[in-house]
C-alpha cells in the first residue's frame, strides 16, 4: 500500500511539474520584464524566448515546404554551382585544395561523390571550346544566380521583405561570393598549416592532443562563419552581426553535428542497402538536403526573431487580427510616417514605428507593405541596405478617407455574381454606405488627428 501511494505521488508530482514547465513556457517567461531580473536570467530568458518564438515561427513559415522547394532546386544547379567554383579555383591555382574541400562537404555522399565530380569535370570539357562556350557560360551564370534568387527570396520571406535586390546587385554579389569561395578555401588552407606550425614550435610534446582538438573545433568555427555570412548577407534587409552570428553558431552547429550523426548513421542503414542496392544513396541524398536546407532556414527565422524580440514579435498573430483594427494600424503607421516628416526629420523605419507604437514588428511590417502598395508611402533604401519610409505625396491631401478608401476598392471586384434584382440592391446600399463614410472623413487629415 505504501508502495502504491508513493508511486501516485511521483505521478502526480511529475504531472504537477511538467504543467508547471508548460505554464512558464507559454505564459510566465513573457509576463516577467527584464528589469527585475539579474543579467544572466535575463539572458537565458531571453534566450529561451527566442527558440520558442523561432520554432513557432518554424512552423507558420512553412519551412518544410521551402526546404523541399530548394532541395530540388539545389539538384539542379549543384553541378554547375560547384563547376563554377572549381573553374574560379583553378584559375587562382587552388583546383586541388578547392576539391579537396568540396569533397569533404559531401563526405556523407560516398557513393555519389565520384559521379558528382565526373559530371563536373563533363561540364567544363563541353564549356570549354567553341561557340558552346558561350552558351554554356551564360546558362551556367543564369542557373548560378537563379539558385541564389530562390534562396534570397526565401529569407527575405521570412524577414518581411517585399522587394528584392536589383538584378544587377543580385548578379555582381553573387558572382563576387562565387570568386571569394576559392579564395577563402585558400586562405583557410593556409591559415589552418600556419596555426599547425606554431603550436608545433610552441606547444613541443603537447602539440599533438592540442592540434587533435583544434582538428576537431575547426569544422564547427568554418561553418559558424558560413552560416553568420549566409544571415548576415542574403537577405535584403539590414541584419545586425551580433544577431547572424548568434543563428550561425546555433545553426552551424547543428548542421555539422548532424554531418556526423548522418555519416555514422548510414553504418546501420544496411538493410536499406540492401533493399535499394546502389539507388540507395539518392533517397539518402535527398534526405541530407532536406534536413540540411531546414537547419539553414530555421537559422533565418531565429536570427530574425533574435533582432526583433524587443519589438513584441511574439504578440503578432495575423489570423487574428480583426479588420477594423488593422485599419486602425495602418491609419496610425502613416500618422507616425507623416509627423516625422513635418518635423523635417530622417524617413522612419519599420523598428522605429514599432518601439513608436508598442505594436508587432510583423503587424508594422504587414502596413507598411499595405501602405506601398496603396501608394500612400514611399520606400528609401540608404547605402547601408535601410529601409525607411516616408508620404508619397503632399500630406495635406492625405485624409483618413484616402486610407480607407483605398484599402475599400483595392483588389478586384468583379467575380460573376448576378447583380440584377436583390442582389444589385444589395450592391447599390453597400457601396452607398461605404461612399457616406468616406464622405464623413474626407476633411478629416492624418497629420492633424
Amino acid at each position: 500500500m505504501g508502495k502504491e501511494k508513493r508511486k501516485t505521488n511521483i505521478i502526480e508530482t511529475a504531472v504537477s511539474l511538467f504543467r508547471g514547465i508548460i505554464r512558464f513556457l507559454t505564459h510566465d517567461i513573457w509576463e516577467i520584464g527584464d528589469r527585475n531580473l539579474s543579467k544572466t536570467k535575463a539572458l537565458t530568458f531571453n534566450l529561451l524566448r527566442k527558440i520558442i518564438l523561432s520554432i513557432k515561427g518554424f512552423v507558420k513559415s512553412e519551412l518544410m515546404a521551402r526546404s523541399t522547394s530548394l532541395s530540388f532546386r539545389t539538384v539542379l544547379a549543384l553541378v554547375p554551382v560547384l563547376a563554377l567554383i572549381i573553374a574560379v579555383g583553378r584559375g587562382f591555382g587552388m583546383s586541388e585544395r578547392v576539391n579537396e574541400v568540396i569533397e569533404d562537404s559531401l563526405s556523407g555522399q560516398s557513393e555519389l561523390i565520384p559521379y558528382i565530380t565526373g559530371f563536373i569535370d563533363n561540364y567544363l570539357e563541353q564549356m570549354s571550346g567553341g561557340v558552346v562556350i558561350g552558351i554554356g557560360v551564360v546558362f551556367l551564370l543564369w542557373t548560378v544566380i537563379s539558385t541564389f534568387q530562390e534562396i534570397e527570396a526565401n529569407f527575405n520571406k521570412i524577414w518581411n521583405v517585399e522587394k528584392s535586390r536589383s538584378f544587377f546587385h543580385q548578379f555582381t554579389t553573387y558572382i563576387a561570393l562565387i570568386v571569394l569561395v576559392p579564395v577563402l578555401i585558400s586562405l583557410a588552407s593556409g591559415f589552418s598549416i600556419y596555426v599547425n606550425n606554431r603550436m608545433n614550435s610552441v606547444l613541443g610534446e603537447l602539440y599533438s592532443p592540442l592540434n587533435n582538438l583544434f582538428m576537431r573545433i575547426l569544422p564547427f568555427f568554418f561553418y559558424w562563419l558560413l552560416f553568420t555570412l549566409l544571415y548576415l548577407v542574403v537577405p535584403n534587409t539590414k541584419v545586425k552581426f551580433v544577431h547572424a552570428l548568434f543563428a550561425g553558431i546555433i545553426c552551424g552547429t547543428a548542421f555539422q553535428l548532424f554531418q556526423y550523426l548522418y555519416i555514422n548513421g548510414q553504418i546501420n542503414l544496411s538493410r536499406y542497402n540492401t533493399v535499394y542496392g546502389a539507388f540507395a544513396a539518392i533517397p539518402l541524398f535527398f534526405f541530407w538536403l532536406q534536413i540540411s536546407w531546414l537547419i539553414v532556414l530555421y537559422g533565418a527565422e531565429l536570427s530574425f526573431v533574435s533582432q526583433n524580440l524587443k519589438d513584441k514579435y511574439y504578440e503578432y498573430d495575423k489570423d487574428k487580427i480583426s479588420r477594423r483594427f488593422m485599419d486602425f494600424v495602418l491609419i496610425l503607421t502613416t500618422k507616425i510616417i507623416i509627423s516625422r516628416f513635418e518635423e523635417n526629420m530622417p524617413p522612419v523605419s519599420a523598428e522605429y514605428i514599432a518601439n513608436k507604437s508598442n505594436l508587432p514588428i510583423r503587424l508594422i511590417n504587414d502596413s507598411v507593405k499595405i501602405l506601398l502598395s496603396l501608394n500612400i508611402i514611399v520606400e528609401i533604401i540608404d547605402d547601408n541596405n535601410n529601409h525607411t519610409y516616408m508620404p508619397a505625396f503632399d500630406i495635406n491631401k492625405i485624409s483618413v478617407a484616402t486610407i480607407l478608401d483605398r484599402v475599400e476598392k483595392s483588389g478586384k471586384e468583379n467575380y460573376g455574381i448576378k447583380r440584377d434584382g436583390n442582389y444589385n440592391t444589395m450592391w447599390e446600399m453597400i457601396k452607398e454606405i461605404k461612399d457616406k463614410t468616406s464622405a464623413d472623413s474626407k476633411d478629416l487629415l492624418i497629420k492633424d488627428i
